[in-house]
């Protein structure tokens, strides 16, 4: 039996919060569209979902589909539902984040987009439907995800050095000394291992870092 409702229903949309670190800058991935509304503008990648799939695989499927990357692993990180924030009606949206570490996948333009190509986060053009208010919403959670869910190490290779985690921390954090605390507790929890005085390599037990115990984490940080 079909059911219907004699009100009106949102549109559902994924999109994409994609970033790396590379040379000294934090870099987001954007695309350019190729359709209407907004054709030529850049934006962050995504699209509808489809009817016989859950989010996150609408989400994968949108990475690939428009950037070409394959090889990111996602996490739902917020949501963006404004009233007018979409001219083709209303449309609820979630963001995925995904962080990649060197090496970086190449990538291209594909589907809805007229090309893919990495912009510093400092230095965005101007963005399709609400994304730059979306953008900002995402970098200020980011800030508190790196610091008490480790993503910070996302950014990073398999070894790294200290040197690595203060660039990342002058530029997430706008120069606080989070280095050294960073490194501490991580290394405590077992997220790193260290094998000098500067370098580091992520642990067996790194796959935690996305979902780590909160309470456990929260622990490290306020002892």
């Amino acid at each position: 039996m079909k059911y219907t409702y004699n009100f009106p229903r949102p549109m559902v949309t994924v999109d994409l919060f994609i970033l790396r670190f590379y040379e000294g800058h934090l870099d987001i991935l954007l695309i350019q569209r190729n359709k209407s509304p907004f054709k030529g503008k850049w934006a962050l990648p995504g699209g509808f979902i489809d009817m016989d799939e859950n989010l996150i695989n609408s989400a994968y499927r949108e990475l690939q589909e428009e950037t070409g990357i394959s090889n990111a692993t996602l996490f739902p990180l917020t949501s963006a539902g404004d009233p007018g924030r979409d001219p083709r009606g209303r449309t609820i949206t979630m963001i995925f984040i995904g962080i990649l570490a060197p090496p970086f996948q190449e990538i291209k333009g594909g589907d809805d987009a007229r090309q893919a190509r990495w912009f510093h986060s400092t230095n965005l053009p101007h963005l399709a439907f609400d994304h730059e208010k979306i953008i900002a919403n995402c970098l200020e959670e980011l800030k508190y995800r790196a610091l008490f869910y480790f993503w910070i190490f996302h950014f990073l290779p398999d070894i790294f050095t200290i040197k690595d985690v203060n660039f990342l921390c002058e530029n997430l954090f706008h120069g606080k000394r989070y280095t050294k605390k960073i490194l501490t507790l991580a290394q405590g929890l077992g997220f790193i291992k260290a094998h000098s005085k500067n370098q580091y390599s992520k642990s067996n037990t790194y796959h935690a870092i996305g979902k780590p115990d909160f309470n456990r984490v929260m622990n490290s940080w306020l002892s």
